[in-house]
């Protein structure tokens, strides 16, 4: 069984399934590994020096994109995984 927030799957919290708190302490172990991941990204932005040499004009504009659509799925994770923990916490115990 399982309970339904937004369009995002929520465990049920019950006598026979996992204990919420461990849940919790596991999603929260996978959100503070995105922001890791997040904050390295960070160290690959690109930088028009290094496409200005390319016969696309457009090359740094697209690696730009590329990058920021990268960082936003990473966001957009670290949101779920947010959303899926304060859905348990909010079930009665």
């Amino acid at each position: 069984m399982t309970t339904k927030t937004d369009t995002l799957q929520v465990p049920t919290i019950h006598l026979n399934g996992s204990d919420s708190a461990d849940l919790v302490d596991k999603l929260r172990a996978a959100r503070l590994a995105i922001a890791e991941a997040s904050q390295a990204l960070r160290m690959t932005a690109p930088h028009a020096r290094d496409y200005y040499v390319q016969n696309d004009t457009q090359a740094f504009q697209k690696a730009r994109q590329q990058y920021t659509d990268r960082t936003m799925r990473l966001a957009s994770v670290a949101d779920e995984l947010t959303r899926i923990a304060v859905g348990i916490q909010r079930q009665p115990r």
